[in-house]
C-alpha cells in the first residue's frame, strides 16, 4: 500500500515537471521587442485617436495641452 502511494507520488511530481517544461518552451504569449529610434533627435509623429472611453473624431475639438520640455 506504501509503495503504491509513493509511486502515484513520483509520478505526479514527474508529470508537473514534464507539463512545466512544455509550457516554458511553448510561446504562449509571444515575446515583445521594442524598435529602435530613427535618430537620437527626430521628431515621431503622434496621432492621438481617444483618451479612455472618448474617442476624437477632429482632435480641433478636443484641444490637449502640450508642454514642451
Amino acid at each position: 500500500m506504501k509503495v503504491d502511494l509513493y509511486t502515484k507520488a513520483v509520478l505526479t511530481i514527474i508529470a508537473i515537471a514534464l507539463v512545466c517544461l512544455v509550457y516554458q518552451n511553448s510561446n504562449v504569449v509571444p515575446a515583445a521587442y521594442a524598435s529602435q529610434p530613427a535618430a537620437t533627435n527626430s521628431y515621431v509623429d503622434v496621432n492621438i485617436i481617444g483618451w479612455g472611453k472618448y474617442h476624437f473624431n477632429r482632435i480641433e475639438d478636443y484641444p490637449l495641452p502640450v508642454v514642451l520640455k
